[in-house]
């Protein structure tokens, strides 16, 4: 029994591959790390506590958070997605020949 082969694509010289541009999701991401860090900015007083919406009674004593560690996390937050920005447009720069 013979196989059968495929043909073979031909493709001209003439044609070259079409570019990319950088990835978009990096701007997704960075829009994410920026917005959450700005929300994480803003923190002015208290602290995060893990409470369901509906909760009645006393606070609990632990908390997730203060509002100082929000503010560093957020800080950080927003240095990520600037990096994620920069990095977007360094790649997206075309190479000089």
């Amino acid at each position: 029994m013979a196989r059968k082969r495929k043909p073979q694509q031909v493709i001209p010289e003439e044609q070259e591959p079409e570019e990319t541009g950088p990835p978009r999701s990096l701007l997704v991401i960075a829009g994410f790390f920026l917005v959450i860090g700005c929300f994480m900015l803003l923190a002015r007083r208290g602290e995060l506590r893990p409470l369901p919406a509906n909760h009645q009674g006393a606070t609990p004593a632990y908390a997730a958070m203060n509002a100082t560690d929000m503010r560093a996390y957020g800080g950080f937050s927003i240095v990520l997605g600037l990096l994620a920005v920069g990095f977007y447009i360094k790649l997206s720069r075309k190479p000089e020949e």
